[in-house]
């Protein structure tokens, strides 16, 4: 059985942001966190046009958030009109997909 290539979290992240930006999202992420506080999510992307701000961590599929991300993801889940999302890679490229196109809102 052929294997894939095992692909980074980076090489995920650069073509989730050049497919945001297609789609007409800003996008900001912590080039160097060395001196940033632990945990702060992985994307920001905000839609201007649909009024949307995302939070995304990325996470290659079998891990997990650590502690201190999760206190970021669930501090920011608790705002009012913010999306908030863990993205498994690739396991989870269909929902990015459907995300980054309107086609999905998280509402919580």
């Amino acid at each position: 059985m052929d294997r894939l290539p095992k692909v980074s979290e980076t090489k995920y992240r650069d073509s989730i942001i050049a497919s945001a930006r297609n789609f007409g999202w800003l996008c900001y992420f912590t080039w160097n966190a060395w001196h940033s506080p632990a945990g702060f999510p992985d994307l920001c992307l905000c839609h201007p046009e649909l009024k949307r701000l995302v939070f995304a961590e990325l996470k290659l599929d079998g891990k997990e958030p650590t502690e201190k991300q999760n206190e970021w993801l669930q501090g920011l889940a608790k705002v009012d009109g913010i999306e908030v999302y863990i993205w498994h890679l690739p396991a989870d490229l269909d929902e990015i997909a459907e995300v980054l196109t309107g086609l999905k809102v998280k509402v919580h």
